[in-house]
Protein backbone atom coordinates (compact mmCIF):
# COMPACT_ATOMS: atom_id res chain seq x y z
CA UNK A 1 0.00 0.00 0.00
CA UNK A 2 1.57 3.21 -1.45
CA UNK A 3 0.66 6.49 0.30
CA UNK A 4 0.93 9.51 -1.89
CA UNK A 5 0.78 12.91 -0.49
CA UNK A 6 -0.43 16.14 -2.35
CA UNK A 7 2.87 18.05 -2.91
CA UNK A 8 3.10 21.64 -1.89
CA UNK A 9 2.62 22.92 -5.62
CA UNK A 10 -0.32 20.88 -6.34
CA UNK A 11 -0.67 20.14 -10.54
CA UNK A 12 -3.18 17.31 -12.73
CA UNK A 13 -3.64 14.15 -10.87
CA UNK A 14 -1.92 12.63 -13.68
CA UNK A 15 1.65 14.20 -13.01
CA UNK A 16 4.28 12.06 -10.97
CA UNK A 17 5.35 15.69 -9.72
CA UNK A 18 1.97 16.30 -8.38
CA UNK A 19 2.94 13.62 -5.73
CA UNK A 20 4.95 12.51 -2.82
CA UNK A 21 6.96 10.54 -3.06
CA UNK A 22 6.73 11.09 -6.71
CA UNK A 23 3.87 8.63 -8.87
CA UNK A 24 0.81 8.88 -9.95
CA UNK A 25 -1.74 7.07 -7.52
CA UNK A 26 -3.43 4.80 -9.58
CA UNK A 27 -4.47 1.36 -8.02
CA UNK A 28 -6.77 0.39 -5.02
CA UNK A 29 -3.84 -0.31 -2.98
CA UNK A 30 -3.10 3.85 -3.11
CA UNK A 31 -3.70 6.04 -0.38
CA UNK A 32 -3.99 9.53 -1.19
CA UNK A 33 -3.47 12.80 1.71
CA UNK A 34 -3.90 16.06 1.51
CA UNK A 35 -2.22 18.15 4.44
CA UNK A 36 -2.44 22.06 5.45
CA UNK A 37 0.40 22.66 2.54
CA UNK A 38 -0.94 20.67 -0.25
CA UNK A 39 -1.15 23.13 -3.38
CA UNK A 40 -4.34 22.50 -5.61
CA UNK A 41 -5.52 19.93 -7.66
CA UNK A 42 -6.99 18.96 -11.04
CA UNK A 43 -8.57 15.37 -11.00
CA UNK A 44 -7.49 15.36 -14.84
CA UNK A 45 -8.24 11.77 -15.18
CA UNK A 46 -10.44 8.66 -14.53
CA UNK A 47 -8.62 7.17 -11.46
CA UNK A 48 -9.14 4.20 -8.53
CA UNK A 49 -7.83 4.80 -4.82
CA UNK A 50 -8.29 2.63 -1.81
CA UNK A 51 -8.63 5.59 0.91
CA UNK A 52 -8.03 9.42 0.55
CA UNK A 53 -7.81 11.66 4.00
CA UNK A 54 -8.82 15.85 3.06
CA UNK A 55 -7.56 16.75 6.84
CA UNK A 56 -5.59 19.97 7.15
CA UNK A 57 -6.48 20.71 3.28
CA UNK A 58 -7.11 24.45 2.66
CA UNK A 59 -7.23 24.72 -1.13
CA UNK A 60 -8.70 23.93 -4.13
CA UNK A 61 -9.94 20.59 -5.19
CA UNK A 62 -11.23 20.29 -8.75
CA UNK A 63 -13.41 16.92 -10.16
CA UNK A 64 -13.27 16.79 -14.20
CA UNK A 65 -13.49 13.19 -14.12
CA UNK A 66 -14.80 10.28 -11.53
CA UNK A 67 -12.51 9.41 -8.71
CA UNK A 68 -12.97 5.75 -7.60
CA UNK A 69 -12.49 5.54 -3.83
CA UNK A 70 -12.93 1.93 -2.34
CA UNK A 71 -11.86 2.32 1.01
CA UNK A 72 -12.15 4.99 4.04
CA UNK A 73 -13.11 8.86 3.04
CA UNK A 74 -11.43 11.63 5.70
CA UNK A 75 -13.61 14.97 4.33
CA UNK A 76 -11.27 16.85 7.28
CA UNK A 77 -12.22 20.05 9.11
CA UNK A 78 -10.13 22.87 7.62
CA UNK A 79 -12.17 25.35 4.91
CA UNK A 80 -11.27 23.87 0.96
CA UNK A 81 -13.04 24.91 -1.91
CA UNK A 82 -14.36 22.06 -4.35
CA UNK A 83 -15.52 22.74 -8.37
CA UNK A 84 -16.20 20.03 -10.56
CA UNK A 85 -17.12 19.58 -14.53
CA UNK A 86 -20.64 19.17 -15.06
CA UNK A 87 -20.49 18.11 -18.90
CA UNK A 88 -22.79 14.19 -18.86
CA UNK A 89 -20.38 11.02 -19.56
CA UNK A 90 -22.28 7.88 -21.29
CA UNK A 91 -24.07 6.95 -18.15
CA UNK A 92 -25.67 10.69 -18.03
CA UNK A 93 -24.01 11.62 -14.93
CA UNK A 94 -21.60 14.24 -14.79
CA UNK A 95 -18.18 13.59 -15.29
CA UNK A 96 -16.39 15.33 -12.00
CA UNK A 97 -17.68 13.27 -9.13
CA UNK A 98 -17.14 10.45 -6.43
CA UNK A 99 -17.63 7.39 -7.02
CA UNK A 100 -17.35 5.38 -3.67
CA UNK A 101 -17.44 1.55 -4.23
CA UNK A 102 -17.07 -0.36 -0.85
CA UNK A 103 -17.79 -1.25 2.86
CA UNK A 104 -15.95 1.61 4.90
CA UNK A 105 -15.96 4.54 7.46
CA UNK A 106 -16.40 8.26 5.86
CA UNK A 107 -15.65 10.44 8.16
CA UNK A 108 -17.69 13.68 7.80
CA UNK A 109 -16.91 15.70 10.76
CA UNK A 110 -20.35 17.53 9.80
CA UNK A 111 -19.01 18.76 6.89
CA UNK A 112 -20.78 19.13 3.47
CA UNK A 113 -19.63 17.48 0.58
CA UNK A 114 -20.32 19.99 -3.09
CA UNK A 115 -19.50 17.51 -5.88
CA UNK A 116 -21.82 14.64 -6.99
CA UNK A 117 -22.00 11.70 -5.14
CA UNK A 118 -22.09 8.28 -6.35
CA UNK A 119 -22.70 4.95 -4.42
CA UNK A 120 -21.83 2.30 -6.70
CA UNK A 121 -21.08 -0.79 -5.16
CA UNK A 122 -22.50 -4.08 -4.75
CA UNK A 123 -23.36 -4.67 -1.17
CA UNK A 124 -22.16 -1.68 0.62
CA UNK A 125 -21.89 -0.80 4.04
CA UNK A 126 -20.91 2.69 5.05
CA UNK A 127 -20.39 4.24 8.39
CA UNK A 128 -20.44 7.90 8.85
CA UNK A 129 -18.64 9.58 11.66
CA UNK A 130 -20.99 12.10 11.92
CA UNK A 131 -23.76 14.12 9.44
CA UNK A 132 -23.10 14.45 5.84
CA UNK A 133 -24.87 16.85 3.68
CA UNK A 134 -24.74 16.77 -0.32
CA UNK A 135 -24.76 19.94 -2.24
CA UNK A 136 -25.17 18.37 -5.50
CA UNK A 137 -26.71 15.39 -6.90
CA UNK A 138 -26.43 12.01 -4.95
CA UNK A 139 -26.94 8.79 -7.19
CA UNK A 140 -27.57 5.81 -5.52
CA UNK A 141 -26.13 3.00 -7.97
CA UNK A 142 -25.37 -0.09 -6.47
CA UNK A 143 -25.83 -3.69 -7.44
CA UNK A 144 -26.66 -5.08 -3.91
CA UNK A 145 -27.97 -3.57 -0.62
CA UNK A 146 -26.53 -0.17 0.20
CA UNK A 147 -26.44 0.07 4.36
CA UNK A 148 -25.65 3.34 6.27
CA UNK A 149 -24.88 3.69 9.79
CA UNK A 150 -23.80 6.12 11.71
CA UNK A 151 -24.88 10.22 11.14
CA UNK A 152 -27.27 11.72 9.11
CA UNK A 153 -27.11 12.03 5.53
CA UNK A 154 -28.86 15.40 4.51
CA UNK A 155 -29.38 15.75 0.60
CA UNK A 156 -29.77 19.47 -1.14
CA UNK A 157 -30.21 18.47 -4.72
CA UNK A 158 -31.64 15.79 -6.22
CA UNK A 159 -31.54 11.45 -5.03
CA UNK A 160 -31.00 9.78 -8.15
CA UNK A 161 -31.92 5.87 -7.81
CA UNK A 162 -30.61 3.72 -10.67
CA UNK A 163 -30.40 0.61 -8.74
CA UNK A 164 -32.41 -2.24 -8.15
CA UNK A 165 -30.82 -3.22 -5.28
CA UNK A 166 -32.20 -2.21 -1.78
CA UNK A 167 -31.02 0.46 0.84
CA UNK A 168 -31.52 0.15 4.40
CA UNK A 169 -30.54 2.92 7.05
CA UNK A 170 -29.49 1.17 9.75
CA UNK A 171 -29.07 3.91 12.43
CA UNK A 172 -28.97 6.69 10.14
CA UNK A 173 -30.95 9.13 9.27
CA UNK A 174 -31.83 10.08 5.09
CA UNK A 175 -33.23 13.80 5.06
CA UNK A 176 -33.96 15.53 1.57
CA UNK A 177 -34.05 19.50 2.02
CA UNK A 178 -35.91 21.63 -0.50
CA UNK A 179 -33.77 23.85 -2.40
CA UNK A 180 -34.64 27.77 -1.21
CA UNK A 181 -34.61 29.98 -3.88
CA UNK A 182 -34.42 33.99 -3.61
Amino acid sequence: MAVKTVSNTGGNWSSASTWSPSGVPSTTADNVVFTSTSGPLVISATATIENINFSGYQNTVTFNWPLQVTGAFNLGTQSYTMSFDSTLDASGRPRGRIRHTDTATITTNNRSWQTPWQFYGTTETVTLSGDLTFEEDLYLSQTGTLTITGGSIITKKNVIVDSTAGITTGAATFSMQPITST
